[in-house]
């Protein structure tokens, strides 16, 4: 985690990079889709803060980042076949 931003001048650029930061912890934590919790996220930040909202990245500029968040939260794939274990039903 980055340390809290308390440049006076700056300020629009902390809250992007906390909005940043909260959408990809959700998205860690949630099983709904990226894209859905962008959207929800986007406009909460509208709905509180709508100045900031054309400062924001939009989805196609932080999906990479948003997705490596999302498969943190996956167990590895395996490499090979002996890596599968198949449970009895």
């Amino acid at each position: 985690m980055k340390k809290p931003c308390n440049h006076e001048g700056d300020e629009i650029k902390c809250k992007v990079e906390e909005f940043r930061m909260n959408l990809k912890r959700r998205i860690e934590d949630s099983p709904q889709p990226v894209k859905k919790i962008y959207r929800e996220q986007i406009i909460s930040l509208y709905t509180a803060s709508p100045q900031i909202t054309p400062f924001t990245p939009m989805f196609h500029e932080m999906k990479t980042s948003l997705y490596n968040a999302r498969n943190t939260s996956y167990p590895p794939a395996p490499r090979n076949i002996d890596d599968v274990n198949i449970e009895e039903i």
